[in-house]
């Protein structure tokens, strides 16, 4: 019997596209790949609309959630079940376990004997938890026999949340390497854009947990001490732009930063093809996909301890380095070195490119064959 496999999502973006496409694509015996997000527009990217060849795509709500009523919640849950009934059979994996509709949707497909699954990248470190909340999760956590969980952290985090172990597989998130690698246009570091025309990139929403004023900080701090220091490119948009621009202005570096605003997902590949190192010092990160995307593109990555990408994908010293989110010091430190040190650089670079094979869309299908078989 062929298994069918329905995805549930807010809102398609390449990265899910990636994800529902490879397990169309990749995985044997099963049927129909069915991809529902629960909204056409995000709330938190400017995303253009992903489809799929190998897959079917359902929009419950044309809309995005922020517009979205009392009266058109119920509406869009009633289509929800329709789909997930028509569907009976199928693994079902979702994703916003917190949603009331997605809850109760996984709660009566367990009920009668449906395998459901529950997809999330959080860790027990992204922030101070509190005891009744943590109970009220673990609660909302009952109707899902396995789950997909991003790292090493959302992994013990999901067990600790109920999810017995031997069914919390690994790899959620995860994106196609080949894919990105197309959109950029050229080989990853070390070959491509020559090492002295290089620059650093940030590509994150501009809001308080990215700790970009930390980041201008630091980026100060290496522009200090460099007689001829690497400009800083941002890509996001978000509520602190103007406080950001004011701050690099402040710092003495607004000349050596450019804020390109949101970018999608072929420029962002685009931007990393001439970076000379990611840097993401988030004091709250639950992953990081855009560390996917840097070392898919042979870059090192200097990342804050809080983001969940480094249990898996950064050796510190290899192919980056982990500094703490508060450590401006240590981060303008690391970056004197990669931007000054061209042969650290090589080897970082060549690191990075044998590091993305674990982050490539290949280990989600991986992940997902084994839950639906077990």
């Amino acid at each position: 019997m062929r298994n069918n496999i329905v995805f549930v999502w807010d809102n398609f973006g390449p990265i899910h596209a990636d994800r529902a496409s490879a397990v169309a694509q990749s995985l044997t015996g099963v049927g129909q790949v069915t991809g529902v997000e629960l909204f056409a527009k995000s709330d938190t990217y400017d995303w253009k609309p992903e489809g799929g060849e190998s897959f079917k795509k359902v929009t419950i709500c044309r809309g995005a959630a922020r517009d979205n009523g009392l009266i058109s919640s119920l509406r869009n849950w009633f289509r929800l079940q329709k789909i997930l009934w028509r569907n009976l059979g199928s693994a079902y994996f979702f994703c916003h376990y917190e949603r009331p509709s997605i809850f109760f949707s996984a709660a009566v497909l367990r009920l009668i004997g449906q395998k459901t699954y529950v997809m999330n990248d959080s860790k027990f470190d992204d922030y101070e938890r509190n005891l009744f909340k943590e109970f009220f999760k673990y609660v909302l956590y009952i109707p899902y026999r396995g789950g997909v969980a991003a790292s090493t952290r959302s992994q013990d985090y999901m067990r600790f949340l109920g999810v017995p172990e031997k069914n919390i597989a690994t790899c959620y998130d995860s994106m196609s390497i080949s894919r990105i690698r197309r959109s950029a246009g050229c080989e990853p570091a070390p070959n491509g854009a020559a090492y002295g025309d290089r620059h650093f990139t940030v590509v994150a929403r501009l809001v308080e947990k990215k700790n970009l004023f930390l980041t201008l900080s630091a980026y100060a701090e290496y522009a200090k001490n460099s007689t001829s220091p690497r400009r800083l490119k941002i890509a996001g948009n978000g509520p602190l732009e103007s406080a950001l621009k004011q701050h690099a202005v402040s710092l003495g570096v607004s000349g050596l930063v450019d804020f390109m605003g949101f970018i999608q997902a072929e420029d962002v590949a685009r931007l990393l093809s001439t970076t000379v190192a990611l840097l993401l010092l988030s004091t709250e990160e639950q992953f990081g996909n855009v560390v996917i995307e840097a070392i898919s593109m042979g870059l090192p990555c200097i990342v804050s301890t809080a983001c969940g990408s480094r249990d898996q994908l950064i050796r510190s010293g290899v192919n980056g380095f982990v500094v703490e989110p508060d450590n401006a010091e240590g981060a303008a430190y690391f970056m004197s070195l990669i931007a000054q040190d061209e042969s650290l650089w090589q080897t970082m670079a060549r690191a990075s490119s044998q590091m993305s094979a674990k982050a490539d869309v290949s280990c989600f299908v991986e992940s997902v064959s084994r839950l639906i078989r077990a």
